[in-house]
């Protein structure tokens, strides 16, 4: 997997104090996940899975403030004041910022991971059963420009004869 940078490493008490905070218990995967490397920025990858949502993976929250990352408990704190009163569970955890504004959120009762787009707030969708799950869908994003190809150059006379209609390849019906 493409990771380009980890969060800075932490210890079982910051971790137990953090889901103290977030009045959660994190599933055992996720916790081993955050000891381990404690989030960190990607390089370009999506998951490739059965949901309604296009996520581009930038970014899986850290415990505490990064350089240029975001903190896992203010990303979590933000989304249950947005979740207030709609009807989503108010218990889920941010654990990811992706591609577009979409958020990866974890349900740390059954591990169930969830992608919910900011841009359209009712595209609320299940997208790994949990976390372990959702790390082995991770793909590297295709290239925008497989072939490498930058630029090509037409024959300006040729360009003229398509511009005007004109066909210059023969008729295969006589050959």
């Amino acid at each position: 997997m493409g990771f380009r940078s980890f969060g800075p490493r932490i210890t079982a008490e910051i971790l137990t104090s953090v889901e103290r905070r977030l009045d959660v218990r994190f599933p055992h995967d996720y916790r081993a996940f955050l000891m381990t490397r404690n989030g960190g920025q990607l390089d370009d990858m999506y998951v490739a899975g059965p949901s309604e949502l296009d996520v581009g993976v930038e970014e899986f929250l850290s415990v505490g403030p990064v350089a240029g990352g975001s903190d896992l408990v203010a990303a979590t704190e933000h989304w249950r004041s947005l979740a207030r009163g709609t009807g989503w569970p108010e218990s889920l955890v941010v654990l990811a910022e992706c591609a577009g504004g979409t958020l990866l959120l974890i349900d740390p009762h059954d591990g169930q991971i969830y992608g919910w787009d900011d841009r359209d707030p009712d595209q609320f969708a299940a997208v790994a059963a949990s976390f372990e799950e959702l790390l082995r869908t991770l793909v590297r994003a295709p290239e925008e420009n497989p072939t490498g190809v930058e630029s090509i150059w037409i024959d300006p006379d040729f360009a003229r004869e398509l511009a005007e209609g004109d066909d210059p390849s023969p008729d295969p019906t006589t050959w």
